[in-house]
């Protein structure tokens, strides 16, 4: 190339180790590809089967980015949370459950947890008791139970909301 690099062309890939001796030159890079829109696409956690969760500009631009599994050089779509425009995983768990946030307003703090599994979405702060005062915004990590942590806005005072962690 010219060297020249295009912000706007953001890829994600698989680097494997063929000999279990990393950086020998023995390695095999895999292109995921992306969900048809823009290239921008970033991978953010891999499982021990080598299914891979990241986010990549919809098909449609105005749409944002949606959470992707990438297994088997298949990615799929993993939507967003109700009329939300943008969905960012940040964990899978070896089960192929993934986690992160949803929202309709990119770049604010508005976004909402997520579990998805097996084709389906749903809303991590929907699972919570109904007089529950917190609300979860982030999802970060997930195990193979279903155990889920993150951060969320949880009362601090009567008046005042606090960021704390949970475990779900």
């Amino acid at each position: 190339g010219d060297g020249n690099f295009d912000i706007q062309k953001v890829y994600a890939f698989l680097l494997e180790d063929n000999d279990d001796k990393f950086w020998n030159g023995e390695m095999t890079i895999t292109h995921l590809g992306s969900l048809g829109g823009h290239p921008h696409t970033a991978a953010t956690d891999i499982n021990k089967h080598g299914q891979i969760t990241g986010e990549s500009d919809s098909p449609q631009r105005d749409h944002g980015r949606h959470a992707f599994l990438w297994q088997d050089g298949t990615m799929t779509d993993l939507g967003t949370l109700g009329r939300d425009t943008e969905s960012r995983p940040t964990a899978i768990s070896d089960n192929g459950m993934v986690v992160g946030q949803s929202t309709d307003r990119p770049f604010v703090t508005a976004y909402d947890a997520f579990l998805w599994q097996d084709g389906h979405m749903i809303e991590l702060g929907k699972e919570l008791p109904r007089n529950s005062d917190w609300t979860l915004r982030w999802a970060w990590g997930v195990n193979d139970d279903a155990q889920v942590v993150g951060m969320g806005e949880a009362p601090y005072t009567s008046e005042h909301k606090d960021w704390r962690g949970y475990l779900l």
